[in-house]
């Protein structure tokens, strides 16, 4: 008779598997899988010690690094993440909303498009009014203080997708009433009625729409899509050569061609859903396209402050054949395609401006209540006045937070939920006024034309004091630029003291040789 296999054995042995696999997958990662898309925060692994274990701390950090880094984590992550998209038609990334026919947008796209997104940053329609001719403003003072040292700033207005493609919108959106105002509407009529150079693409996307032969966002991203932005690439150059009045490579347009898929970041936002199996294939419009050859072209630098969407010019264009150098602040944080800088915070922000030709500021309609992120008033601020200055009216404003009772009290209370000090919490806030709210501890900033104080501008500006003249031809010396950033750097001083100092140096050293050759001469 033939043994019947015993049942609750194999059982037992499935059961062991399935525990400890994703335990041994865990601890030596036998199987790499595709990483999951979006932003994750890392979660440290837990020390485990006497005081941790006692408190319970040590039990609560193990659950939180064992859920983030279980074995088959992204698989599993995939497999339910399809099960509810197949299922039920939704997803968990909230920062996505699904439209008709699969169209994905950004939330805060949708926001903007039903008129919520402005209630982040005012109250009401005049605050939000003021708030935006404030900062256009203060882009137009920036635009006129570099203008005069041979640097262009210009806004580069990004479209957005809920208004170029706003009929894939879930029919649950409401358009905002017309009499609400947008940033992506009133801004374009600030640039204009205060002579900020722009370059408006979401106008020129919104003309453009259906008569291209190609979508000018993809179904499943949320940029303008790869074809698009070697057409605004190619505007961006004639826009750039017209505003300096330079000769550069211009882009050479080939045939275009269709994909069966979506590729890059044309699909973006499918990525983020982290499914099992892709939505469907999007047959995708590309372009062939080669820069010319023209050897009188020069070779600009770029600093371009703006959000994401430059990721695709940068991925796809080819930019490099095209500058000398371009460095990307992205969000005027983090900094990309400098191997000087990785932060904003690292730099001398006079210095930058003062090596760069162009200044671009750039965000997508949804983006432009938060536009240029802090850099107008750092900028503005830093090329009016000394950092001495600088420096001397912000410890006034943290003696002034520490010796009040009622602000040291708010400080104290706001540095105990924080856990920092009552003196790192008060050079918090007054670096967040002063940058902030510039005009109210400078007042000169005040002025329709606010004169650049900074004692770099002013002897670049004196033609005929020979510091300014040292200045210039340090500015025009990479080399020269190279040591002095990195003297700088070794004695602990911004860019531009340094600067300052070594034009100082060598003119002194020059009136010394002078005077050598003139006794010399009286001598003989």
């Amino acid at each position: 008779m033939k043994k019947r296999p015993d049942i609750a054995k194999i059982l037992f042995i499935i059961t062991m598997v399935l525990m400890f696999l994703p335990m041994l997958q865990q601890f030596s990662g036998l199987i790499n899988f595709k990483p999951l898309k979006g932003v994750t925060n890392e979660v440290p692994k837990p020390v485990l010690s006497f005081d941790n274990y006692r408190s319970g701390k040590f039990q609560s950090q193990a659950e939180k690094y064992m859920s983030a880094n279980f074995g088959f984590r992204q698989p599993f992550i995939r497999l339910y993440n399809q099960y509810i998209w197949t299922c039920y038609h939704k997803t968990n990334v909230e920062s996505l909303v699904i439209g008709k026919d699969n169209w994905l947008y950004e939330h805060y796209f949708v926001d903007d498009y039903e008129g919520k997104r402005a209630l982040n940053y005012a109250d009401n329609q005049e605050e939000l009014k003021k708030l935006l001719r404030d900062n256009a403003i203060r882009i137009r003072k920036l635009q006129e203080i570099l203008e005069q040292y041979g640097k262009h700033l210009f806004v580069l207005v990004e479209p957005g997708k809920n208004r170029v493609y706003p009929e894939y919108l879930p029919d649950s959106c409401v358009k905002a009433p017309d009499s609400l105002v947008t940033a992506a509407e009133f801004y374009p009529y600030l640039f204009d009625s205060l002579g900020i150079n722009n370059m408006n693409c979401d106008k020129w996307f919104l003309e453009m729409k259906g008569n291209v032969g190609f979508d000018l966002f993809p179904q499943t991203g949320t940029h303008w899509s790869n074809i698009a932005s070697i057409y605004v690439t190619d505007s961006l150059i004639r826009y750039m050569e017209q505003l300096g009045g330079i000769n550069m490579k211009n882009i050479v347009l080939g045939e275009q061609y269709i994909e069966k898929k979506a590729k890059n970041s044309d699909n973006d936002l499918e990525q983020m859903l982290n499914l099992m199996f892709t939505m469907h294939d999007v047959p995708t419009k590309f372009v062939d396209f080669a820069y010319d050859d023209d050897t009188t072209a020069v070779k600009p630098r770029m600093i371009l402050i703006g959000d994401s969407f430059f990721w695709n010019i940068a991925n796809n264009a080819h930019p490099d054949k095209v500058f000398e150098n371009y460095f990307y602040w992205f969000y005027n944080s983090t900094i990309y395609f400098d191997s000087s800088f990785n932060n904003t915070t690292q730099t001398d922000i006079v210095d930058q401006l003062l090596n760069t030709d162009y200044v671009v500021l750039a965000a997508c309609t949804g983006q432009l209540y938060a536009m240029d992120w802090g850099f107008t008033n750092r900028a503005i601020l830093h090329l009016c006045y000394d950092q001495d200055e600088i420096d001397s009216v912000f410890n006034k404003m943290v003696e002034i937070m520490l010796t009040s009772p009622e602000w040291r009290a708010s400080l104290q209370e706001k540095a105990d939920a924080q856990g920092c000090t009552i003196e790192e919490k008060a050079n918090e806030d007054a670096n967040y006024l002063i940058y902030n709210y510039p005009e109210r501890y400078f007042t000169e900033l005040n002025d329709e034309h606010p004169t650049p104080r900074n004692s770099i501008l002013e002897a670049l500006s004196a033609h005929d004091d020979p510091v300014g003249e040292v200045l210039r031809t340090m500015l025009n010396n990479p080399k020269w630029m190279e040591e002095t950033r990195q003297k700088a750097k070794e004695n602990g001083q911004s860019v531009s003291e340094t600067m300052l100092s070594n034009a100082k140096w060598v003119v002194c050293q020059r009136g010394m040789q002078a005077i050598d050759t003139t006794e010399t001469a009286g001598a003989n």
